[in-house]
């Protein structure tokens, strides 16, 4: 019985605890936490099984933080190129509203020449069935 409480512990200690381990630091990873390292001990196949999965940590988090790094920098362009073309767009709008502006004074300025030139032509044929 003591042999075999002893066989039972010593399974739980080179099997089950590394087992529960991995399988937690898994679905850490899993999860998107690439930052708790993944502990391993020994040279059994679940200490190799440790460290493999270790270095496949390490590596995708160097290309999350490549990756981060770059949509920050690619945000950031974009959002002065945002910038950039909503300056332009309010600059196109005041432009506008200049020309719309400009426009609607010389329909304004036509419409008082033609009037004048009315009341000249008008007061043009008093005058001459006046002299007649």
């Amino acid at each position: 019985i003591i042999i075999f409480i002893y066989t039972i512990g010593m399974l739980y200690k080179s099997i089950i605890k590394p087992l529960q381990s991995l399988t937690a630091s898994a679905a850490g990873l899993s999860t998107g936490d690439y930052t708790t390292a993944i502990q391993r001990v020994g040279k059994s196949e679940i200490a190799q099984l440790a460290r493999t999965l270790e270095q496949a940590r390490v590596k995708i988090k160097q290309g999350h933080d490549t990756l981060s790094k770059e949509v920050q920098k690619r945000t950031k362009k974009l959002e002065q190129q945002t910038q950039g073309a909503e300056k332009r767009a309010d600059e196109f709008n005041r432009l506008n509203k200049v020309m719309v502006g400009r426009e609607m004074l010389m329909i304004a300025l036509k419409k008082q020449i033609q009037k004048c030139h009315d009341a000249a032509e008008k007061a043009s044929q008093t005058k001459r069935a006046k002299s007649e």
